[in-house]
């Protein structure tokens, strides 16, 4: 695939625009999952007895 010199220093700005930006793409994954883990710790025996308890036939 062939692209003007336009067209590639045009992908090139974008893709260093978005990888100049790493820390901020990590800290919001960083803070959209610890709620996720705190939540799973807290609640997993009762997510595990809630699945097994569904499990038992008769």
């Amino acid at each position: 695939m062939r692209f003007t010199a336009d067209v590639a220093v045009k992908r090139h700005r974008v893709a260093g625009a978005v990888l100049g930006r790493h820390p901020v793409f990590a800290s919001g994954v960083l803070i959209a999952a610890v709620p996720v883990l705190v939540v799973h710790l807290f609640l997993r025996r009762r997510i595990a007895d809630g699945v097994t308890a569904g499990a038992t036939k008769g």
